[in-house]
This record gives structure tokens, C-alpha cells and sequence, in this order.
């Protein structure tokens, strides 16, 4: 391979592409490869309809407690009126089972902003279907990340869960860089952005930027800054309005 190739793949066969199914799995411990061998046809469909159905069934595991935390959050405002219970869980259930219909659209925006930067790095490789591919196969650890989630909210106390949700936290913060800070610090900007650093982000992070090499044959570390630069602004902007909501006391189960 050239210097300045990058990760530029080996010439496309169809005896060496791999099944969409065997790509949804692979890419987790093998995504160089797997991005190298991808379908021609679709790629991202069965990946995609996977991560929804894994979703479906950790939004089935959360919520029971998500459900309880959210009437306990509602009895806590100062307005409270039992009139307002029935369409508040009821809207929380609407959100928590739509939340995985809508990845479909976080991929799409993803892929956007790859196609975007593709037009100034890789012009001739530039085709939004591929970067829609590395933004679903890349987001697999996010599925991981949603049922360490759904543990928590069994494992932890009701207490403390209404509690980090009140300050717009995470209950991954205890997986976070934001778990070595002391905790009135946690809901501030500075807290909001650590605890969304997680293994799981840096196991996305990684996934991404190799398919992005890969896809866009370019540099390994052309990859990585796109990769990473785009993450930054989006967990700016978040730990950002997160501060604030938290600021005026604000928050939501799903928030």
C-alpha cells in the first residue's frame, strides 16, 4: 500500500464481500476488514434493522423503570396534578419506543455531514449511500451503550436515578470520565461533556474513523479528525443546553 493511500481497499470481488449479516457482527472486532467487504447492494438494511430491533427489545427492558422515574419526576414539580400523570407516562412511552425508529434519521444526518467533508477529502469516492453504511455499522457499540443503560436503571436506586435525571446526567456517568469528578460537578458543562466519554463512544469513535479511511481512502488520521471533530461539536452543543436545562431544573427521563 502507498504512503499516501491511506485505506484505500483491495479491488472489489463478489466472492469476497460478506453477508450483511456477518458485516453487522464482524465490524465490532474486525472493522477494517469489514468495511473492505462490504455488500455492494445495501449494505447498511439488515445492520440497521438489527441495532432497531436490539433497541426495541432494551426499550422493553427500561421501561418499567424509566416509567416509575417518570411519574416520581412529575409528583416532584411544583404544579404537580394527578390529572397530569396518564398523558406524561404516556408520552414517555411514546418516546422511548419511537427512539429507535428515529436512529434511521441520526444515521442520515451523520452520513450528511460525511458526504459534506467527502466533498473537500475524497471527491471521487464521494457517495452518500457508503457514508450512510459507516454511520449505521460504525454505531454499533451504541447498542451495547443503550443495555448498560437499561442495567443501570434496575441496579441503581429510584432515588438516585430521579436524581441524575432532574440534573440532565446519564446514569453511564459511573462508566464515564465524569465518575472521577466530584459529583456536584456533574451537571455542570464540564460534567455533561466527560460523562458522555465512555468506552462505548470510544469503541464508535475508533469504528468510524476506520470506516471512514476506508470508505473515502483516505489517511487513517484525515479520518479520525473528521471523526472526532464532528463528535466534539455535537457533545459541546449537548453538555451545553444540558447545563442549562439542568440550571433551570428542568429534565426529563428521555431528555
Amino acid at each position: 500500500m502507498a504512503a499516501n493511500s491511506g485505506y484505500s481497499p483491495a479491488p472489489a470481488s463478489p466472492g469476497r464481500s460478506l453477508s450483511p449479516l456477518a458485516a453487522a457482527f464482524r465490524v465490532l472486532l474486525y472493522p477494517e476488514d469489514t468495511f473492505r467487504r462490504l455488500p455492494s447492494r445495501l449494505p447498511f438494511l439488515w445492520p440497521g434493522l438489527i441495532q432497531t430491533a436490539l433497541y426495541l427489545l432494551i426499550s422493553l427492558v427500561a421501561a418499567g423503570p424509566t416509567l416509575h422515574i417518570t411519574r416520581a419526576m412529575v409528583q416532584n414539580t411544583p404544579h404537580f396534578s394527578p390529572a397530569m400523570l396518564p398523558f406524561v407516562t404516556t408520552m414517555a412511552s411514546v418516546a422511548l419506543f419511537a427512539a429507535p425508529f428515529l436512529k434511521w434519521a441520526s444515521w442520515a444526518v451523520v452520513a450528511l455531514a460525511y458526504y459534506l467533508f467527502g466533498f473537500f477529502l475524497c471527491p471521487g469516492e464521494n457517495r452518500f449511500g457508503s457514508w450512510y453504511s459507516v454511520a449505521v455499522l460504525a454505531s454499533f457499540p451504541g447498542v451495547l451503550a443503550g443495555a448498560a443503560g437499561a442495567a443501570l436503571l434496575h441496579l441503581l436506586p429510584q432515588a438516585q436515578l430521579v436524581s441524575l435525571f432532574l440534573r440532565k446526567i446519564n446514569p453511564l456517568v459511573f462508566l464515564s470520565a465524569a465518575a472521577f469528578l466530584p459529583s456536584p460537578l456533574r451537571s455542570s458543562g464540564l460534567g455533561l461533556f466527560l460523562g458522555q466519554v465512555t468506552p462505548f463512544l470510544i469503541w464508535y469513535l475508533a469504528l468510524a474513523s476506520v470506516g471512514y479511511a476506508v470508505t473515502g481512502r483516505v489517511s487513517l488520521g484525515k479520518a479520525a479528525a473528521v471523526v472526532a471533530g464532528l463528535w466534539l461539536l455535537e457533545a459541546a452543543a449537548g453538555a451545553g443546553l444540558g447545563a442549562l436545562g439542568a440550571a433551570a431544573g428542568g429534565g426529563a427521563v428521555l431528555g
